[in-house]
């Protein structure tokens, strides 16, 4: 395997609230919902909720009409609670610390042969042994590199997803494939880049309308979905001053200098000893 390789294989994308958070997003956009209007077939714009307003105002400006309110239908995200379960759901159930240095690094993820340094040793003790480099003999000094991350912890989010429509039909399109998608149950997988998160759908569907109401306001359909996810993360995000991966070198060799060489007559004579 040549070095360039390594090195990519060493690359490791953190896991953030904000990978969570793209994770639901990308989910949702990828059930490309749709409804049917006067226009014809429209896509449903996903917006998240909790962007910075300005932000909001000036990427969503073909969702606003000329006042700058929201045209629907619409579908909005909003992340609501943070938890950090007593009772570890994940694999890593215990506290592993991680080395203190400015590597840092908690548990083992990876090996890989340093072809390099190890050919060196294998080398000298043929060179040493038979006289000649690379003779074929057995060779115990292996440098491995040892890639290292800090334990990830795991944590529970809740997100609130809310549609908005004008019309009831809309509204029965948009709801079905939150029903279907995941099939008889309530799991979803999400993805962000590397990493992965189960989702878990609640099982009530929370709606609201203004049907009842006899005033001159428009009508609207508003139906609430709650999503639970269970993720990790990794690191301190950019609080962070040591490495997400950390590389070290095993220890083949251990050599000390001989006590003759330190206390030969030469060494003392120039100590007047």
């Amino acid at each position: 395997m040549s070095e360039e390789k390594n090195i990519e294989r060493l690359y490791f994308e953190p896991s953030t609230l904000e990978t969570i958070d793209r994770s639901v997003h990308e989910y949702i956009k990828n059930l490309n919902l749709q409804v049917e209007t006067n226009k014809g077939s429209i896509p449903v714009p996903v917006l998240w909720g909790t962007s910075e307003r300005a932000f909001l105002s000036k990427k969503s400006q073909d969702e606003r009409d000329q006042q700058g309110a929201l045209i629907f239908p619409a579908i909005s995200i909003k992340r609501n609670a943070i938890t950090k379960p007593q009772s570890s759901p994940g694999v890593f159930v215990g506290n592993v610390l991680e080395v203190p240095d400015y590597k840092g690094g908690a548990f083992e993820i990876s090996k890989i042969l340093n072809q390099a340094k190890t050919s060196k040793f294998a080398n000298a003790d043929a060179k040493k042994i038979t006289g000649q480099e690379n003779y074929p003999r057995s060779n115990k000094k292996r440098i491995l590199k040892i890639i290292t991350m800090p334990v990830p912890v795991n944590i529970e989010v809740t997100y609130e997803i809310t549609i908005r429509t004008d019309f009831q039909q809309q509204i029965n399109d948009l709801i079905f494939p939150f029903i279907t998608s995941p099939g008889t149950v309530r799991a979803v997988l999400l993805r962000s880049g590397d990493h992965k998160y189960e989702g878990f759908f609640d099982n009530q569907y929370q709606s609201q309308d203004n049907l009842t109401s006899f005033e001159n306001e428009e009508r609207k359909f508003e139906t609430k979905i709650s999503l639970r996810v269970v993720g990790y993360l990794v690191g301190h995000d950019t609080s962070r001053k040591r490495p997400y991966v950390t590389v070290r070198e095993n220890i083949v060799e251990l050599k000390l200098p001989r006590e003759r060489t330190m206390l030969s007559p030469e060494e003392m004579e120039k100590y007047n000893l």
